[in-house]
């Protein structure tokens, strides 16, 4: 699969990514209201940047987005409301040793694609390979916690400008 086929799902804008945004949100409000949290207009916006953005933003970038519509968050409020979205099962946090994490709104299994080069991060968007992915997730006789699938490479716009990885560019690789 080339790195161009692995684009983010949101690409387009389409009406389908429209219903999904609006289904997802129905969807948050009535698990915040189940589980006996409240609606802040700080969650609400948080949540609806991790659904549009498909690039597993940074917390730091969650707070520079969300700022510009709530001058007055707090980084501390981001941070917080990323835990009770992990807690509530809405996000799953993405750890990369010794960079920043990252949080992804697809709490499903599915495959990403790494680019080493910028470090963004694609969904791999094949609902077949996704539904395997998913299936192996639940294997019978073991109860698994968490699961990441990866692919490293170069992404479409790094590969155009002739990039190369980090170690290889510095002769290590």
């Amino acid at each position: 699969m080339t790195p161009d086929k692995a684009a983010p799902a949101a690409e387009g804008r389409s009406g389908k990514f429209r219903r999904d945004v609006r289904r997802e949100l129905d969807r948050f409000r009535r698990l915040l209201r189940e589980r006996g949290h409240r609606m802040t207009p700080q969650r609400l916006a948080i949540y609806r940047v991790l659904l549009s953005e498909r690039t597993h933003p940074r917390a730091e970038d969650l707070y520079r987005l969300v700022r510009h519509e709530y001058p007055m968050i707090s980084q501390a409020t981001v941070y917080k409301t990323l835990e009770l979205f992990k807690d509530l099962g809405l996000i799953v946090e993405l750890g990369f040793g010794d960079d920043v994490n990252r949080y992804d709104v697809n709490p499903r299994p599915h495959l990403h694609m790494i680019c080493v080069r910028c470090r963004r991060i694609f969904d791999l968007e094949d609902e077949s390979l996704n539904e395997a992915l998913a299936r192996a997730a639940d294997p019978p006789g073991f109860r698994v916690h968490y699961a990441r699938y990866e692919y490293y490479g170069l992404c479409a716009e790094c590969e155009a400008r002739g990039g190369r990885p980090a170690a290889e560019a510095a002769g290590r690789g």
